[in-house]
């Protein structure tokens, strides 16, 4: 939570901004639903063909698919990148090809006269790249269907045999595996991020910082909680969260000690007042054993708040207790004053109380 402090929007319009960001960008509730609700419009007043586009909500569904999905779009720069030089790769061949092998490189080309296919020759650099493009992208590299075969024999034979070789090796095996590297290298870190991220969910207390080993280790008898319930019950991080929320829509005024204390903290976005390395059993459990301050700090609570300081924040909130009380106190006694003077009014003006 400390190290997060900062991240948090604290102005009004952040935090509209950011639900406004995170409900149409990372929710995809709202997201699906508008293009389901699209789908079905088009399908009613267009064709009915998109209809079978609404079978795609298992993407979202299924967090497998849709990791998948990421795997692909997550590397996107790096997969752009990849695409511009088999574009680059494409035109180098077709020019090559164009100036030495125009006879070998034929375009398919249905003519209605004849009512058949035949192949006509690519006189441009333009055309001879989407033949190359499609035949690389559709055969995995292999040109072979985009090319007469070459006769045995031939002056430009061995040429041919390094020109669809080289292609071959270049776009069919390297670039494609680079694809297929960079897809599968992004869906196992996702995994890995996902498995670690509910690891440390499960064994580290976002409050106190506390870990699950730390926590067991202590020896804190059979009373007391585990740390499962540790976690739902005694550092929940949503009651902190209302708790805050609370304070935020309470009058200042009536703010009790403790609630002064907190409010201060949080406006000075201190973190002082949130348990640090510690919480209610283990410093019950300190005070019970009579353990020191160096005991203390020696034995789980490496990182955080030592005893002194627990005790220090103790005081100072007992002093806004006390300032607080004391406060009430004199509002009360004015407040009876006033009550009393008020009476004494109401008393001369009712026995025909008249001024000199």
């Amino acid at each position: 939570m400390r190290q997060h402090i900062g991240d948090f929007p604290y102005s009004p319009q952040q935090r509209r901004y950011a639900i406004v960001y995170d409900t149409l960008v990372h929710r995809s509730f709202l997201r699906n639903h508008v293009g389901l609700g699209a789908c079905c419009i088009l399908g009613f007043f267009v064709n009915e063909e998109f209809f079978t586009l609404e079978l795609l909500d298992i993407v979202v569904i299924s967090p497998v698919i849709a990791d998948i999905i990421k795997s692909v779009t997550s590397p996107g720069i790096a997969l752009g990148l990849v695409f511009y030089l088999f574009c680059v790769s494409v035109l180098i061949y077709a020019s090559f090809g164009r100036n030495h092998f125009a006879a070998s490189l034929k375009v398919p080309y249905y003519d209605a006269e004849l009512e058949e296919s035949i192949n006509k020759e690519c006189h441009s650099l333009l055309g001879c790249f989407y033949l190359l493009a499609y035949q690389g992208l559709s055969e995995a590299g292999n040109i072979k269907s985009a090319l007469q075969i070459a006769q045995t024999g031939s002056a430009d034979y061995p040429l041919r045999i390094i020109f669809d070789s080289v292609f071959f090796i270049w776009v069919g095996v390297v670039l494609m595996n680079i694809i297929t590297g960079l897809m599968v290298d992004t869906f196992s870190s996702i995994r890995e991020e996902k498995a670690t991220r509910e690891e440390i969910l499960a064994s580290d207390c976002f409050v106190c910082g506390l870990q699950r080993n730390t926590y067991e280790d202590m020896g804190l008898g059979p009373t007391a909680p585990t740390f499962d319930k540790h976690l739902s019950s005694d550092h929940d991080l949503w009651s902190y969260v209302y708790y805050v929320a609370y304070l935020r829509k309470k009058d200042p005024t009536e703010d009790s000690g403790i609630e002064s204390y907190v409010r201060q903290q949080v406006n000075d976005l201190s973190l002082e007042w949130i348990p640090s390395r510690t919480c209610f059993v283990l410093e019950a459990q300190r005070k019970g054993t009579g353990k020191s301050s160096e005991d203390s700090k020696s034995s789980g609570n490496g990182s955080g708040l030592s005893t002194d300081q627990a005790e220090a924040n103790a005081r100072a909130a007992m002093a806004s207790v006390v300032r607080a009380k004391r406060q009430d106190a004199a509002i009360q006694e004015v407040n009876r004053k006033l009550d009393e003077l008020t009476a004494e009014i109401r008393e001369l003006a009712q026995s025909g109380f008249r001024s000199p």
